[in-house]
């Protein structure tokens, strides 16, 4: 029994530090969500829910479950205790990510016309989808680099991550709201996944 108690006291711990992360997070989402609602309305909101469901469309189509198998395959690496075979596989994870970063936002190109016409019914907003390339290229680093600090078991550097993002992501894009309004939405997108994409590598570099 005495020899379980340091698992059990591991567990507690970062339960307890997760949910105070994810308190953290809800209370940014909630801040950034008010103060986006007044500057841009229920209507920029709205373009707002629109485009981020199509990154997540196009990048759940895109990155073949790798961000999920990354971690699987990296935790396997570690326990061998094989530094060799740990740096194989992040490099191979990373070339992987290379590829379903470039077809996610390659897809998103070609895609444009259908994009607008599936989610505005029209097709004179395809311009818009142009935007989000770089954003589903983004979303796919960070959710391979993601992968790769779950995997290595690096639970603290994923939990501050997910607060340095939630106010990184608050502070980069409400300036862009506030000064071009509904203009800004999409640089504001494409800000927000340049500080995600920012702050994982920060953490996952360091580490390989």
């Amino acid at each position: 029994m005495k020899s379980g108690n340091p698992i059990y006291r591991h567990i507690i711990k970062y339960t307890g530090f997760f949910g105070g992360t994810q308190v953290l997070n809800l209370l940014a989402a909630l801040v950034r969500n008010k103060i986006a609602a007044i500057l841009v309305g229920p209507a920029g909101l709205g373009f707002v829910s629109l485009y981020n469901t199509a990154v997540k469309l196009l990048h759940d189509s895109t990155n073949f479950g790798i961000p999920m198998s990354a971690v699987r395959s990296i935790a396997e690496a570690v326990e061998s205790d094989d530094c060799d075979l740990v740096r194989r596989t992040v490099g191979s994870i990373r070339a992987w990510t290379l590829l379903i970063a470039l077809l996610g936002s390659a897809g998103c190109c070609l895609l444009s016309p259908l994009l607008s016409l599936l989610f505005f019914e029209d097709v004179s907003r395809w311009r818009d989808f142009l935007w989000l390339a770089p954003v589903v290229a983004l979303a796919a680093v960070s959710a391979c680099e993601l992968s790769v600090l779950k995997g290595a078991r690096r639970l603290n550097s994923v939990a501050k991550q997910s607060v340095i993002n939630a106010f990184g992501c608050m502070i980069v894009t409400l300036p862009f709201l506030y000064f071009f309004g509904l203009a800004g939405i999409l640089p504001s997108l494409l800000a927000a996944s340049l500080v995600a994409a920012g702050t994982v590598l920060w953490f996952s570099l360091r580490l390989f």
